[in-house]
């Protein structure tokens, strides 16, 4: 990293209405309105493993605490294996946002039907890499999409979705899973999210924002690829550069 082509938006004064004037703003930019659809939908259908995965240790696989284990330890491994990899991209955008929406949701859907242990690990590794692309390919389309003056406000929206539409679907997920199935619960958040994926991600592949090189980038306005200097490889791993503008 070149701290050179890092860039520095001044911070937005506070007064009254800026919360407002963040979700104006992304109720009329696509790239920052479909992201955060997604996520409000995958964190109230999808991300209640905590809840599935006991049950379907005990209930399907006929196992216990080490089943349980193994299952999140599955999860842990492909999630670090689906970090290195969007960590050495150097794109980002609704296209591969969409593609790595598609494959998580296929993945869930997978682990769902399989019916061996070793099979489920081996899905459950595929679900821990989709989930972390999809997380982190969504966090940098907003950061490399967002205007710098409404970079913070943007990325508190995303912890939001995620963080506050997880309690929200766990107890329905329950629900299923109590008096349906583990599986049906886990199969149900991942059909519901493929199919919302699909329809949301459906003509919005067009050209992926880049990380900025720090050329020409200065001035752009609503919606461009340049606008604040994020590299891909950062955001991937967590950081959130600029992400203190209010």
């Amino acid at each position: 990293m070149d701290p050179k082509l890092l860039q520095t938006p001044k911070p937005s004064s506070r007064k009254p209405g800026e919360i407002k004037k963040a979700f104006r703003y992304v109720a009329r930019t696509p790239e920052l309105r479909i992201p955060l659809a997604m996520m409000a939908l995958v964190g109230t259908l999808a991300y209640e493993f905590q809840v599935v995965l006991p049950l379907l240790a005990r209930v399907e696989l006929h196992g216990g605490a080490d089943t349980y284990g193994f299952l999140t330890s599955a999860m842990g491994a492909g999630a670090v294996a689906g970090g290195l990899f969007v960590a050495g991209l150097s794109t980002a955008g609704l296209g591969r946002l969409t593609l790595a929406a598609a494959g998580f949701g296929a993945a869930i859907l997978a682990a769902a039907i399989v019916p061996s242990f070793p099979a489920e690990l081996a899905a459950l590794a595929c679900v821990g890499a989709g989930s972390t692309a999809f997380i982190a390919t969504g966090n940098t389309t907003l950061q490399l999409t967002s205007d710098p003056q409404f970079r913070g406000r943007v990325m508190a929206l995303w912890s939001v979705t995620f963080l506050g539409s997880t309690p929200v679907g766990g107890p329905l997920i329950g629900l299923v899973a109590q008096y349906l199935s583990p599986r049906i619960a886990l199969g149900a958040g991942g059909l519901a999210w493929s199919r919302r994926v699909l329809s949301v991600g459906h003509g919005a592949g067009g050209p992926a924002p880049r990380a900025s090189t720090g050329r020409g980038s200065r001035g752009r306005g609503r919606g461009s690829a340049g606008a604040g200097t994020v590299p891909v490889a950062a955001v991937a791993s967590g950081a959130a550069p600029g992400a203190s503008t209010t």
